[in-house]
């Protein structure tokens, strides 16, 4: 049978365990495998103890940076960070309001097919019109654009 260790012993050993694996989730080649190991370590309850929160968050910090970039498993961050949402009232009330942040941002990307939607020139036009809108103290839903293929010949037209 195992030796026995003392619980700060336990802690020290968690922590010690999670900053390995936030490490390794930084690595496209050793992040399914820490992704996957967390995600586990994740499913029990007893791993959202305050003693492990600050490595914890860091490391679903990494694991959410890197699950979006190409190169990386996004599905297994997805699945991780629902695993955390489940028990994330084990934590403080900021730890659980970044988690349940990241679990609405993994949602909409997996809409999105795990991409971040870039801005497009349509969303870069929309944000120019919304401003003059608002300048001109306009409601946007009054604003039709009739030209957008050049900024310069940007036509704005009141509908009534």
């Amino acid at each position: 049978m195992g030796e026995d260790i003392s619980y700060e012993e336990h802690v020290q050993q968690n922590n010690s365990r999670l900053a390995s694996i936030r490490q390794s989730l930084s690595d496209p080649l050793q992040f399914p495998s820490s992704c996957a190991e967390l995600t586990r370590w994740c499913s029990d309850q007893r791993a959202f103890n305050s003693n492990f929160e600050d490595n914890l968050m860091l490391a679903l910090q990494m694991a959410m940076e890197n699950g979006t970039k190409e190169g990386f498993d996004f599905n297994l961050a997805h699945q991780l960070i629902a695993a955390c949402f489940s028990h994330r009232k084990h934590l403080s009330k900021e730890s659980a309001v970044r988690i349940n942040r990241w679990y609405e941002q993994m949602r909409r990307l997996k809409k999105n097919g795990g991409k971040k939607r870039r801005k497009t020139a349509g969303d870069v036009t929309m944000t120019a019109m919304s401003g003059a809108a608002e300048a001109m103290q306009m409601p946007t839903n009054m604003l039709t654009v009739m030209d957008t293929s050049q900024m310069e010949n940007l036509v704005v037209t009141d509908r009534q």
